[in-house]
């Protein structure tokens, strides 16, 4: 009787337990059916859907966000930020649309932060031009301050240090003005003067007269002897490649400015040579099949 009651007691623990790996086996195909279900809804995301993933430009920026770099394959980019847990927003616009946001949540004290990932692409051949992240607080009172540092402190271990004043000043052979910096619109001149390709030069040339919107925007020295961009109300530091039509930049709202917090800190990523490749790309040729 002992004896069968024991084998009664097993018996039960063995069905539970085949039970519970049922379970969670089920678990598991719900959760891949999910995300199968998921990547087909980005796939059929308006906007996005008419790109396929099979082309491919063969260019890669230097500086990335997330892994996703200048040149990438919109689609492909958007796949990856999903599957890192980003959640992609609708795009308006269909074919005229020229971006495409995705957002991260992390719990921070007793608020959230938002990462905004935006990729902006051609609308001929769905390849990204460039990608900017923004992060910000769901709650205003609570400082940026941190998230700048930890975002500059990782962008120092990945790419290095960002760009020295005295590397601009001797690099391109410009005086500071009279307010102690040198001017964004001669920096963005003197790049421009090393690049071959004209188109390419005139975008360069346009970036930096955007930044260039007061009279005292200018490359300042900080106090780590930084070039220090300061355009309006926003500082940004920036990050050269060994190509000149790729920058980074990582930009604030200053202190001076009362709504630093909900503005948040941007991360912005340009290679102005992606034009000039995505002009010259043509997607292999496929045999066509017409039945008579």
């Amino acid at each position: 009787m002992k004896r069968e009651g024991q084998v009664s007691m097993l018996a039960g623990v063995i069905g539970l337990w085949v039970a519970s790996s049922c379970l969670f086996v089920h678990a598991q195909d719900v959760e891949r059916e999910k995300a199968a279900s998921d990547m087909s809804a980005v796939k059929s995301l308006p906007g996005l859907k008419r790109f396929s993933t099979e082309n491919q430009l063969g260019f890669t920026s230097h500086f990335q966000v997330r892994e996703i770099a200048v040149g990438d394959n919109v689609m492909t980019g958007v796949m990856a930020l999903h599957a890192q847990g980003g959640e992609v927003q609708y795009i308006s616009g269909g074919s005229r649309s020229r971006k495409v946001e995705t957002l991260f949540f992390q719990p921070y004290q007793d608020s959230q932060l938002v990462q905004r990932v935006t990729l902006h692409f051609d609308t001929d051949k769905g390849f990204v031009t460039s990608s900017e992240v923004n992060y910000a607080f769901a709650s205003a009172y609570l400082s940026i301050e941190p998230i700048k540092h930890s975002v500059f402190t990782k962008l120092v271990q990945r790419y290095g240090e960002p760009d020295k004043f005295d590397t601009y000043q001797r690099r391109f052979s410009i005086a500071p003005n009279r307010f102690g910096a040198l001017s964004v619109s001669k920096v963005g001149e003197a790049v421009a003067a090393t690049i071959p390709m004209r188109q390419t030069q005139q975008r360069v040339n346009q970036f930096f007269k955007g930044l260039d919107i007061t009279r005292q925007s200018g490359f300042y020295r900080d106090e780590q002897g930084y070039a220090l961009l300061k355009s309006g109300f926003r500082e940004c530091f920036i990050w050269s490649a060994e190509s000149p039509t790729n920058w980074m930049l990582l930009c604030a709202m200053s202190s001076k400015s009362g709504n630093r917090n909900t503005q948040g800190v941007d991360l912005i990523v340009q290679d102005f040579a992606v034009f000039d490749a995505i002009e010259a790309y043509s997607p292999q040729s496929r045999d066509i099949i017409i039945d008579l």
